[in-house]
C-alpha cells in the first residue's frame, strides 16, 4: 500500500483548532490521526465545491 503525503500550509491558530477537533472526533470514532485527517479532508472537499 502506497502512502500519500500532503503538505498543507495552515495558519497557526487554525491549526491548533483543527488538531483538537480531529483528535476529539478521532477519539469518538476510535480512529488514528491519519484516518481522521483523511475523512476530514474528504468531507471538506465536498463542502468547498
Amino acid at each position: 500500500m502506497k502512502k500519500t503525503v500532503l503538505v498543507v500550509r495552515i495558519p497557526k491558530d487554525l491549526d491548533e483548532q483543527f488538531r483538537s477537533e480531529v483528535k476529539r472526533q478521532g477519539k469518538q470514532f476510535n480512529l488514528s490521526l491519519e484516518e481522521a485527517l483523511k475523512l476530514w479532508l474528504e468531507k471538506n472537499k465536498k463542502q468547498t465545491r
